[in-house]
């Protein structure tokens, strides 16, 4: 019989009631993978190229991109219907153990299926998969969100075009759609994707595999972000945009399709999360306990073990997050709103004092509700931090100079975030007596500095721009005195170790650096010159928050 018809391959069923989920979800997937197509007593269909290096190329954009867990995936290629049955049925159990250690959480089921469709059966390499057998599989997992991907269209010789039909010796084409039993694709918030018309055919490229399945996954990567992550939807807009104008070019147009069944609610569904993560949280060694850490959009969740004696940082995403703490009598939880670059902390009460740092400062979490009683969540904020010093400073300057060697100084250091500022006040004294004459030199120098910190625990390091107006009194041995201004612009580098944290921050500071000066000579004739002036300094300094 030939070919007159490819009823659509490529589905996602996806079962939720959407509204009354409260909870996060943890995710497994199932990922089938057939090149061989086994018909029972008629000759075996021409293999597949891509189908079992697809399904490893899913498991890894899942685990990836879309925040499956390694060890929720399980892979199955070149196997038989038994197999992956059992495959299957492990999985569940695993599922079901998770749910009995966690509590009745909703979770999110992802069957994928690549390979040869025929006769309303998917084919493996014993006896094929029927949508009995899928079904079974559905309702055994019974998670609250489910999606199927199947790609599978009728068998195919492959020939040397580009794209390929994934079959032409055909009998009866699978759908999904007829296949599955109606009773799940009625239930309660269903929703499906088919990779083209019913009267189309769905192809593998010779190069990446199945079409749809290809732009499927590049979605779950490049679809349009909404928030902090891409919806299903988005994921589907994608894919089919993609693969109708790839196969439209190639002259062999295929054109998904969407149904959507009893969806209860029209929040967005997150999928995949290619922005990554960019905040996190860090539990104190001293912390101890098993924790669900549950997301806005209430289709993610994450479970977190930590143990006393041990720190731990979390990556997380920058959104809405619950924390919940399994171990303790009453599930206490604490809602959050993270922002991108947050750095939440979790300490035990018992013993918990506020902290300041030069810079940055702590600022308490609260939500309402219970929250986690035994435990203090902050997070980092910039807060303005003064540092008073006291301390020396040696200038290095030529015979005549006029500049004092040794000084006095005393400075208001700031701190906000990565910036910092000082207010700089110096006083130094220098004579020198030669066989005709000899001067004595008073200077006072206020200056300014201003430029970007970086701190590693307790030691800040910063460069900074300087700049200075000048006053010297210069009084000659001969009787005479004159007074003059001046201005120095330059540049150094400071290191401040704070040395003393509690009650008190006690901090000893290094400077150096070198200024362009314009001021007087010692020498009465001549008016103020440019010269390069190098110095370096060390202060002893206390805290002011």
């Amino acid at each position: 019989m030939r070919m007159s018809t490819c009823v659509s391959v490529v589905l996602i069923v996806a079962s939720v009631c959407l509204a009354s989920t409260a909870l996060a979800t943890m995710r497994y997937a199932l990922i089938i993978g057939n090149n061989r197509g086994n018909m029972g007593d008629a000759p075996p269909l021409p293999d597949l190229l891509h189908a079992e290096k697809e399904a490893f190329r899913i498991q890894r954009k899942l685990v990836e991109f879309a925040n499956f867990s390694a060890q929720n995936v399980r892979v199955v290629t070149g196997k038989r219907r038994s197999q992956i049955i059992d495959e299957s049925r492990a999985l569940a159990a695993k599922h079901r153990a998770d749910k009995k250690n966690l509590g009745d959480i909703p979770t999110m089921f992802m069957l994928f299926f690549t390979g040869h469709g025929l006769n309303g059966k998917l084919l493996t390499a014993g006896n094929p998969l029927t949508g009995a057998d899928l079904g079974a599989i559905f309702r055994e997992f019974d998670a609250t969100f489910t999606i199927g991907v199947f790609d599978a269209c009728f068998s195919g010789s492959l020939n040397l075009e580009r794209l390929q039909a994934k079959g032409v010796r055909v009998m009866h084409g699978f759908s999904a759609l007829e296949q599955l039993p109606q009773e799940l694709l009625n239930s309660e918030g269903t929703m499906w994707f088919t990779s083209s018309r019913p009267n189309q055919i769905s192809y593998e490229d010779v190069k990446f595999g199945g079409v749809f399945t290809h732009f499927f996954l590049e979605g779950l990567e490049r679809g349009n972000r909404t928030g902090f992550g891409i919806t299903v939807e988005d994921v589907w807009k994608y894919a089919r945009h993609r693969t109708q104008s790839y196969t439209g070019a190639m002259g062999r147009p295929q054109t998904p399709q969407m149904m959507v069944r009893n969806l209860t609610s029209s929040g967005p569904v997150f999928l995949a999360f290619p922005g990554g993560r960019d905040a996190t949280l860090i539990f104190d060694v001293n912390v101890a306990g098993r924790f669900l850490l549950r997301y806005r959009d209430n289709l993610l969740l994450e479970t977190v073990t930590k143990v006393a004696g041990e720190p731990l940082n979390v990556p997380i995403y920058a959104t809405d997050i619950k924390i919940v703490q399994l171990d303790s009598g009453t599930k206490a939880s604490q809602q959050l709103q993270v922002t991108s670059g947050a750095e939440i902390r979790i300490t035990p009460r018992h013993g918990w004092t506020r902290y300041q740092s030069l810079g940055t400062g702590m600022e308490t979490l609260r939500s309402k509700g219970d929250g986690l009683d035994h435990l203090v969540l902050t997070r980092s904020v910039n807060s303005a931090a003064f540092l008073l010093d006291l301390g020396y400073s040696a200038s290095l300057g030529s015979t005549c100079s006029a500049v004092p060697l040794s000084n006095l100084q005393a400075g208001l250091r700031l701190y906000y975030g990565h910036l910092f500022t000082r207010a700089l006040l110096q006083y130094g004294m220098t004579s020198e007596t030669f066989k005709s004459w000899g001067y004595i030199v008073d200077r006072l120098d206020a200056g300014f500095q201003l430029g970007p910190v970086f701190s590693l625990g307790r030691v800040y390091f910063s460069a900074f721009a300087d700049g200075r107006w000048i006053h010297q009194w210069i009084n000659y041995t001969d009787g005479l005195s004159r007074d003059s201004n001046g201005l120095a612009i330059g540049g150094g580098l400071n290191l401040v170790i704070v040395v003393l944290e509690h009650p008190f921050h006690l901090a000893c500071t290094l400077d150096g650096g070198a200024r362009l000066e314009w001021s007087p000579v010692a020498r009465i004739s001549s008016d103020n010159v440019w010269r390069t002036i190098p110095w370096a300094g060390a202060s002893i300094g206390v805290g002011l928050f």
